[in-house]
């Protein structure tokens, strides 16, 4: 899957094992320093500098160092940072939809089914709104 961030394209494949293995382990890390980090007695601006560079710390592990300085130009933006930090997330999770989806479309019940309605000679039999079911013409 191409990624757009602000101008820089980067390339993630959510459904290779490996790939996934690193994301996952990359949104962890963000998760457990945002756990760990003591934000009391900072000022505005350390807050936004230090969850700033959590979100810059995943970019560089999931597309590369640097990749940070890429995306975001020098800028230390929190809501730059953190809806791009977004965007990667829910793709993530579209891929878990994804994933659902092609399994599910080869289940062992789905393709049982196909070859039942194969083997009676033809298609599902067409279902009414007043509940009537007749067969499909194919004619």
């Amino acid at each position: 899957m191409k990624f757009d961030i602000y101008g820089e394209e980067f390339e993630l494949d959510f459904l290779d094992a490996d790939e996934m293995e690193r994301i996952e382990a990359a949104i962890q890390k963000v998760q457990n320093k945002n756990k760990q980090e003591a934000y009391v007695g900072l000022t505005q601006s350390q807050l936004i500098r230090k969850q700033c560079q959590t979100v810059f710390d995943f970019f560089d592990e999931v597309f590369g160092e640097g990749a940070h300085k890429r995306i975001f130009k020098g800028k230390c933006n929190l809501a730059m940072a953190l809806n791009a930090f977004g965007e990667v997330i829910k793709a993530k999770n579209n891929s878990v939809q994804e994933i659902r989806a092609i399994r599910d479309k080869y289940s062992p019940n789905r393709a049982q089914r196909r070859a039942e309605q194969h083997d009676k000679g033809g298609s599902a039999p067409m279902k009414f709104r007043n509940g009537y079911k007749g067969k499909r013409n194919h004619g």
